[in-house]
């Protein structure tokens, strides 16, 4: 377990510093959030873009790099890329006790980063259309008492009034839904094409 751990947090300061992010609570986020319990029983597919990799075995191990993980072989839905969503967690500056919209949630990976990054007084209210998906964010993020799993469209009326939207779903703009919901002193965040 000590090496997983080390693996954890070698990560976390590689992804943060290539990204320039300076910000610690994102960097022990992405250190304490296992990536292996988002993602399923190993052996895992890498996304090359030009097909899939698989990795020799089942460790965890290989799991503490920067690259995208396949929770959808067939729908070509991965994990999302580490360093991306470090660089665009950071640009938001979430706050403890920030309420967050979490728009394509997947298995629920990148919304444990935004309920360490919110604490227990923050919310998360992740919304996730795939409905395989969306089971396995529920049954994975279960322990999270400040996270809400929604089984449906993050475009649709209503979305519950928030600080931060975070986006992982293709999107060319900010949807009016989106902007609606943010609070006066609220941001957008970036839409993440993962």
């Amino acid at each position: 377990m000590a090496t997983l751990e080390a693996h954890q947090r070698f990560f976390a300061d590689l992804i943060t510093m290539s990204a320039g992010v300076t910000d610690t609570r994102i960097t022990s986020a992405f250190a304490k959030v296992p990536r292996e319990h988002y993602l399923g029983p190993g052996p895992w597919k890498v996304f090359t873009g030009r097909g899939f990799v698989q990795t020799p075995s089942d460790d965890p191990a290989f799991l503490y790099q920067n690259l995208l993980f396949s929770l959808d072989e067939k729908r070509k839905i991965n994990n999302g890329q580490p360093a991306l969503h470090a660089l665009c967690l950071a640009a938001l500056d979430i706050k403890e006790g920030n309420v967050v919209v979490h728009i394509g949630a997947g298995t629920g990976y990148y919304t444990a980063i935004l309920a360490e990054l919110t604490g227990t007084s923050g919310s998360i209210f992740a919304y996730e259309i795939e409905e395989s998906l969306a089971k396995r964010a529920a049954e994975n993020l279960g322990a999270l008492p400040n996270v809400t799993v929604i089984a449906r469209s993050g475009a649709a009326d209503p979305l519950p009034s928030c600080d931060v939207v975070y986006v992982n779903a293709g999107a060319t703009a900010p949807l009016d839904i989106w902007l609606d919901a943010l609070r006066p002193s609220g941001t957008t965040g970036l839409p993440a094409y993962s």
